[in-house]
């Protein structure tokens, strides 16, 4: 029981970090756009890669799982 809660554990926090990884760049883009300097613009494509990268969380969750799962440590 002891190994299924650290493992368990340690999948929550990847899962966290993984979270925070993908969607921290775009936030800290969007709260310096909304608050920062109005006459600051960004360019069209980097807040696209910064959306797709926040996106690719719902992408990369699964296979987080699923290594989880087969990883026997």
């Amino acid at each position: 029981m002891r190994k299924a809660k650290r493992k368990a554990l340690r999948m929550s926090i990847f899962i966290v970090a993984t979270f925070i990884v993908c969607w921290f760049p775009y936030y800290v883009i969007f709260t310096r756009k909304a608050f920062g300097d109005s006459e600051e613009t960004y360019d069209a494509t980097l807040l696209t890669v910064l959306t797709t990268i926040g996106q690719s969380n719902a992408v990369l969750n699964p296979i987080i799982y699923g290594a989880f799962h087969l990883c026997k440590v």
